[in-house]
């Protein structure tokens, strides 16, 4: 189906994943490449409060750490409207890590300005559990990974929440003298002048930006956005990180 829309020179909207894995997205980001079609990803994590609180601080530059965690509820929802092809691996490639931890692998991305491959970022654990929920999909995902210069990065994803309305997410980044965390609603920026907290937009906001952001982009107007060259980078790093893991 991508092809043929990418064939039509239409542009549009994909929803992330978007494929079961990176080698089934290449065709429709080289087609969309060769006819200069824009596309739209909802990588909407992008958009949090977060990005902002960093860019108040050196901490682009100077991160030694980050941690991205994004849990989120029980995984019967995707069976009560009506998409239970998530939990089938073969038509979706994976559970919480590929649906969740794209965010996170994007947040990578964005980090690393793009340069997320294995000459760059090298896994040193992947572990994925299906003791949850005993689907055939995995409910728990935890990775640790590694930048050429020493940086560590961890990463969490899962359907480990009682509630599907009370999300678990937090991004962190830690550097000399500060750090930055939007966690469950709060922004905390720590620094030698000690803790500030903020609340932070929800992920509603977030989605409504990305609605301006597709306004902006039909008029032809420049916009910053995520589109599927940004998400294939995403889905080539959770593919590394599902070949490297052990399922415990």
């Amino acid at each position: 189906m991508l092809d043929r829309v990418t064939a039509e020179c239409r542009p549009f909207v994909l929803e992330k994943p978007g494929t079961v894995d990176a080698a089934a997205l290449e065709s429709a980001a080289a087609a969309a490449a060769a006819h200069r079609i824009p596309t739209l990803v909802p990588l909407v994590n992008r958009y949090a409060d977060f990005w902002a609180a960093v860019d108040r601080t050196d901490l682009r530059r100077t991160w030694t750490h980050a941690h991205f965690r994004i849990i989120a509820g029980p995984p019967d929802r995707y069976l009560r409207d009506g998409v239970p092809w998530v939990l089938d691996p073969a038509r979706y490639g994976g559970g919480a890590l590929r649906n969740l931890g794209v965010h996170a692998a994007d947040a990578i991305a964005e980090l690393m300005h793009g340069s997320i491959g294995p000459e760059h970022l090298r896994i040193r654990s992947a572990q994925l559990s299906r003791s949850l929920h005993h689907l055939a999909v995995e409910d728990f995902a935890l990775a640790t990974l590694v930048t050429a210069d020493g940086r560590t990065i961890t990463i969490e994803a899962g359907y480990a929440m009682p509630a599907e309305n009370a999300p678990d997410k937090e991004w962190r980044l830690h550097g000399p003298g500060e750090s930055v965390a939007e966690s469950n609603g709060l922004v905390i920026v720590r620094d030698a002048a000690g803790v500030h907290t903020a609340e932070s937009a929800p992920s509603s906001a977030q989605y409504l930006t990305f609605g301006h952001t597709m306004a902006a982009l039909a008029l032809g107007r420049p916009a910053d956005f995520a589109g599927i060259p940004e998400l294939l980078a995403a889905q080539r790093l959770i593919d590394r990180l599902y070949a490297a893991a052990e399922t415990i």
